[in-house]
């Protein structure tokens, strides 16, 4: 019984990583969207400063997710990600 709820947890965990990947991921492309349009239309720099610190807060996070799944590759990590795509 341990075996299988330690298998459960495990496996969430892996789905939880994958859905937090691809949501940092879809927050980089956004982000990007929007700092270029604020710079176009000449915005604050405090404004683009802020934005340009947390797009890279966004990238640092998921390069640490992404170097987590690498690490915990598997059937386990491949299944949810094509569960989340």
């Amino acid at each position: 019984m341990a075996t299988i709820r330690n298998l459960k947890i495990k496996t969430g965990t892996c789905k939880r990583l994958v859905k937090e990947f691809d949501s940092y991921e879809k927050e980089v492309v956004r982000e990007a969207a929007k700092r270029a349009d604020m710079k176009g239309k000449g915005a604050d720099p405090y404004d683009l400063n802020y934005l340009s610190q947390f797009f890279k807060q966004c990238i640092y996070v998921q390069a640490e997710l992404e170097e987590e799944l690498n690490q915990n590759e598997g059937p386990k990590i491949e299944e949810a990600r094509t569960n989340n795509l």
